[in-house]
């Protein structure tokens, strides 16, 4: 008979996969994470540490506890729900209960190795370097440093961003292509590589899109956009995200708009406004190859 998990087992796994994800861990990560107080915060990790001495140690410059060298996960994790967890702050939980939806489709994307993801979700919040072998679509196999600062999902599919020493840009990056990671002293490279530093990744574009004109029933388009007073949509996202934010909505970004509006029911209006922003380059149909 499986038994069912209690409110104690759950807060170890929780802080298991802080220590997992995040390399660290804190009362106030617990506080906020089950609306608990500072005494069942304090028993927490106090029974996390008299079960799993070799997991977990406390900094003192930090003021927290971390991941011990030699850490190993005492708790299973599924690295989706902890990528989740630590991008957007959302808790996946599955209830028994009656459900009504169809089954998830089978995914045709490859699985994340969850040691990879971990190594690089503890550089994001450390500020660590990265040396990563990495299977890049252009460039085949080979290793690269980098400095990993934030993450992001689009289409089913976890990316982060980072900051590539070889070539001195910020990049984006699949999760699924690391083949293993592990990270470096990166003492010399503090403060180059943040968020701020990423100027895409900081600049906010608007994109403005309406229901394709060469799309039949404009009012439904319309009424699907909420436009109920308004003729188009504005969208303000980053730089970095733009051409995957067209992606997922499926947006005709096409000089003359010409793809079919039945598969690509909106369209990208400002265009033209559009036509230094880097992450554009993958946006449905905006760079049309030439006819002959």
């Amino acid at each position: 008979m499986t038994r069912t998990p209690t409110h104690s087992d759950r807060r170890l796994a929780i802080i298991d996969l802080y220590l997992a994800f995040t390399g660290r861990v804190q009362r106030s990560d617990l506080i906020r994470h089950f609306d608990i107080g500072i005494a069942t915060a304090s028993r927490s990790l106090k029974e996390y540490r008299s079960l799993h001495p070799d997991n977990i140690d406390y900094s003192v410059s930090d003021r927290a506890y971390v991941s011990s060298p030699g850490f190993t996960p005492a708790y299973p994790h599924d690295t989706d729900a902890a990528l989740r967890l630590i991008a957007f702050g959302q808790e996946i939980t599955q209830i028994n209960s009656p459900s009504y939806g169809a089954p998830s489709p089978t995914s045709l994307t490859a699985s994340i190795d969850m040691d990879c993801a971990r190594t690089i979700t503890c550089a994001i919040v450390s500020g660590g370097l990265v040396n990563m072998a990495y299977s890049s679509g252009s460039s085949g196999n080979r290793e690269r440093m980098v400095a990993p600062h934030a993450l992001f999902l689009s289409g089913g599919i976890w990316y982060f961003r980072c900051h590539n020493l070889e070539k001195g840009d910020f990049r984006t990056f699949r999760f699924s292509r690391v083949k293993s990671a592990e990270i470096v002293d990166a003492s010399e490279h503090k403060g180059l590589s943040g968020q701020s530093n990423d100027k895409e990744w900081s600049s906010v574009v608007t994109l403005t899109v309406g229901p394709h004109p060469n799309r039949d029933n404009q009012d439904a388009l319309r009424e699907d956009l909420g436009l109920v007073d308004k003729p188009v949509k504005n969208i303000r996202v980053n730089e970095a995200m733009a051409g995957f934010v067209l992606i997922d909505l499926r947006v005709d970004c096409s000089k003359d708009g010409d793809l079919n509006p039945y598969e690509y029911h909106l369209r990208l209006l400002n265009r033209h406004e559009l036509t230094s922003v880097g992450s554009l380059a993958i946006a449905p149909g905006f760079n049309e190859r030439k006819k002959t």
